[in-house]
């Protein structure tokens, strides 16, 4: 019986070691990841889709026999600031993360700043110049410069001189927004029609009923798909028949596409086919999201960096030094196109036009458009 006791406070005793100096039972220093996403509320399908990302994420950093050891933490963020700054204190001061990645500028946003403070790398997805503050974020998508003219494109292919605006507003649209007001006095364009909505609208019918359809050519939707969605039912109740036009995959995340969206042109930084059929996959459910595929990337990038460091220094990267490693990427093939860092701190996502047909989506070139 001694001997028993002794072989477990022994076996104990070894475990409570790894655990202090973050190795794994084959001595392995282990990389924190962690990842503030949506996993309950409005946005949840965000989160769903990133659970079974990271998950086949680890399996296919596994399959390369790595130098290192590889977690990833997830806290529920709803994608609200308020929740996302919480979330990112816990996963820091509670589970000792080396990376942190979010999704969405309300998230990103607050966490840049705590992330700054903390000298933790962030790795964020958002439109917002607040996402990448300080010295420590970068953001996977590509900035409003970036993206923006892929608007101007497409209104001079179509011809449309005149735009109904309906804006809900969030951290993530507000840049566009702005952006768009601001081309509008070069004369390429007017936003004839400009109504702003605060989070949680779910009427929208007066907003419609308002609108001029005589000196509107088409209908312009900055909001997120819970918005979107009800959108798309009053617009149907109140037989608007002006071509629709949304960013950031706002029709294709809607989810349910239906007749309502039929003609639709969504533009959305990246190319979601692919991340759609494997959200299916990990899945099991219809998630039109990039979140988990971005968030793929973000932990193989991760896993790269780390054992390329390793590998020459036998130690675990500086947050500085792996920072300085994410801005020198370039050219890279993540699952929604190649992309590289700009000096801005965002990637170089390449916009691409959605159009929504027979209750789905299909990725045209602007001479299909």
């Amino acid at each position: 019986m001694r001997k028993l006791v002794h072989v477990l406070v022994i076996s104990i005793c070894f475990l409570l070691s790894l655990q202090a100096a973050d190795v794994t039972a084959d001595n392995r220093p282990v990389v924190k990841i962690g990842i503030c996403s949506a996993l309950s509320g409005e946005m949840s399908y965000i989160g769903k889709s990133t659970v079974g990302w990271q998950k086949y994420a680890l399996e296919k950093i596994a399959e390369k026999n790595p130098q290192l050891e590889y977690k990833v933490y997830l806290e529920d963020d709803q994608m609200q600031a308020k929740q996302a700054i919480l979330a990112a204190k816990r996963l820091v001061e509670l589970e000792g993360v080396n990376v942190l990645i979010s999704y969405g500028s309300p998230s990103g946003s607050v966490i840049s700043t705590y992330a700054d403070q903390k000298k933790i790398p962030h790795l964020g997805l958002g439109y917002n110049p607040a996402i990448v503050k300080g010295n420590y974020s970068v953001s996977f998508m590509c900035d409003v410069q970036t993206y923006v003219p892929a608007f101007l494109k497409l209104i001079a292919k179509k011809g449309y001189k005149n735009f109904a605006v309906f804006y809900v507003r969030n951290a993530s649209w507000q840049p566009v927004y702005e952006e768009l007001h601001r081309l509008e006095k070069e004369g390429n364009f007017k936003i004839t029609y400009d109504q702003v909505y605060t989070p949680g609208e779910r009427d929208f019918r007066i907003g419609i009923q308002m609108l001029p359809k005589e000196k509107v050519d088409a209908v312009l939707l900055l909001a997120w798909s819970p918005e979107v969605k009800i959108l798309a039912s009053r617009f149907r109740e109140q037989k608007l028949d002006k071509p629709i036009i949304a960013f950031g995959g706002a029709c294709v995340m809607s989810g349910d596409y239906s007749g309502d969206f039929d003609g639709a042109i969504d533009i959305m930084s990246g190319d979601l086919t692919f991340a759609n059929e494997m959200n299916r996959k990990l899945t099991g459910e219809p998630i039109y999201s990039p979140a988990g595929a971005l968030a793929y990337d973000q932990i193989m990038i991760t896993a790269d960096i780390y054992e390329k460091y390793y590998k020459t220094h036998k130690k675990l990267i500086p947050a500085e030094d792996f920072i300085a490693e994410v801005k020198k990427l370039k050219d890279y093939k993540s699952l929604l196109g190649p992309i590289s860092c700009l000096p801005s701190k965002f990637f170089s996502f390449q916009p691409n036009y959605y159009k929504m047909e027979s209750g789905g989506f299909k990725v045209v070139d602007i001479d299909q458009l």
